[in-house]
């Protein structure tokens, strides 16, 4: 299936780069998550396998990411940060993308973890029992940060995350795959944050790019706030 305009709205849609900027990874980094990589061994080359599964095909060279990809990329990038081996994490994964029938696992809301170990739950349907199960052992896992960020998004009926709002739900920057395919924005009017951090970034007062595009001067502060954070020291 090819990806139409139509099938895109919705979803989210970001490019490599656009991803990579947005979760402070490098690109080339991402690619390997996304779409594998090898690498050398003294017997020859070894192939290491994606970490997730993209949810659009790509027929072509055109690579196009997800809010779903972006969010499951969002969380291996913070257990790599912590020093967890991209093994651990594909083992997690498989075991919540088996257990949930899910081709985004770590973009629902029933893994957690202790600060050492990951961990998931459910509802078992036999008995009505809340199972809790570890997920993988090889390795110690990052400080909490899990349930942190949970109090950061929105989840739809399913339990997949439907919103981020990467400085907490009182500030007004929000990422929403239904709105503005998915890029930043100004919760309360739309307007990209981009749009708000460039206009200050070239020499404008956050109070006279307030009044050109019609918004309260935090959320520009809090745009510039958000996209400075994004751009690389």
């Amino acid at each position: 299936m090819v990806a139409t305009a139509e099938s895109l709205v919705g979803i989210g849609v970001y490019s490599p780069n656009e991803a990579a900027r947005l979760l402070k990874t490098p690109v080339r980094t991402l690619r390997r998550w996304v779409d594998g990589y090898t690498y050398r061994v003294r017997a020859g080359e070894q192939y290491g396998a994606p970490v997730i599964s993209p949810q659009l095909p790509h027929p072509d060279e055109t690579e196009i990411l997800t809010f779903l990809d972006l969010m499951e990329l969002y969380f291996i990038a913070r257990f790599r940060r912590e020093g967890v081996d991209l093994r651990t994490i594909r083992d997690a994964a498989e075991r919540l993308a088996e257990r949930y029938a899910t081709d985004h696992p770590f973009a629902t809301e029933q893994f957690f973890t202790d600060g050492r170990r990951i961990f998931a739950d459910w509802l078992e349907k036999k008995t009505g029992d809340r199972l809790t199960e570890e997920l993988a052992k090889r390795q110690l896992v990052f400080d909490q940060f899990a349930r942190p960020f949970f109090r950061e998004v929105d989840f739809d009926f399913e339990r997949r995350i439907r919103r981020y709002w990467p400085l907490g739900k009182r500030a007004r920057v929000v990422l929403d795959p239904a709105r503005h395919f998915g890029k930043p924005i100004d919760s309360k009017t739309g307007v990209p944050t981009w749009a708000l951090y460039q206009a200050v970034d070239g020499g404008e007062s956050e109070e006279r790019v307030a009044a050109w595009y019609d918004v309260p001067v935090a959320a520009v502060a809090r745009a510039v706030e958000y996209e400075g954070s994004l751009i690389p020291a």
